[in-house]
């Protein structure tokens, strides 16, 4: 119906995340791998480098700790976050730091198909590996963030870097605009190296205060920090997989 019939890093993210409530995560990392064989014997290569891409392989990160967060008879997939909801959270105009700052999280979580863990701690006393100020980039795509380095998920065992992109001048909010508006008032408090959710004073960022800040300003109290994952994932290729 109009779709191109070679699956993309985007598509086949979208795709996991519409499998993700019928199927058990192991499951919909077989059935992806499988596909990927069977299309490199027809002679199409890039199925099996979609699989392996960035977006594919944070989606099916993403599921596996949700699954393994949530007891299995209990499980209730968690309502995701709009792009409306991100846009409309954007743009009431912040006036502080900490708006800026909880502006920035939500971008860097919605469009670069982020998690909350990477970037926010649950307490303040959480020694975690955190996104760093050091590996913000700003360059022609967008805004380059270095990821850190997770050695005991096995889907995701290399530091990597991953861009929150440049938006048209037709879009309402420009993702990259909105973080790079936030690390300008980052680097004035001080503090040059260290997480890049930093607050003055020296206290990280954490969760809860970024989820709470959420769901009040967009009216939307059933949201978790897994409701961004799920959001973006789906958002990744506009609509998702036809149900």
């Amino acid at each position: 119906m109009g779709c191109d019939p070679v699956p993309t890093p985007r598509s086949l993210a979208a795709f996991a995340a519409w499998l993700d409530p019928r199927l058990r995560p192991t499951t919909i990392n077989q059935y992806l791998s499988r596909l990927g064989r069977a299309h490199a014997f027809r002679g199409i290569s890039s199925t099996a480098a979609a699989v392996k891409s960035y977006e594919v392989q944070m989606t099916l990160r993403g599921i596996f700790k949700l699954k393994r967060c949530l007891p299995e008879k209990n499980f209730v997939r968690p309502p995701p976050v709009l792009l409306e909801d991100v846009i409309r959270y954007v743009e009431i105009l912040p006036t502080t730091y900490l708006e800026f700052a909880h502006r920035a999280v939500a971008v860097v979580a919605f469009y670069a198909t982020h998690s909350l863990d990477e970037l926010l701690p649950d307490s303040r006393s959480d020694a975690c590996e955190l996104v760093l100020l050091a590996g913000a980039s700003l360059n022609s795509h967008g805004l380059t963030l270095q990821l850190p380095r997770h050695t005991a998920d096995p889907l995701y065992r290399h530091s990597t870097a991953v861009t929150v992109p440049r938006a048209p001048d037709e879009e309402p909010v420009c993702p990259a605009a909105v973080v790079s508006a936030f690390i300008k008032h980052r680097r004035r408090i001080g503090y040059p190296d260290g997480p890049l959710f930093l607050l003055p004073g020296g206290l990280l960022l954490i969760k809860s205060e970024f989820i709470d800040d959420f769901r009040h300003l967009t009216d939307r109290p059933e949201l978790t920090a897994y409701s961004f994952r799920t959001g973006a994932a789906t958002a990744l290729d506009g609509s998702g997989p036809e149900k």
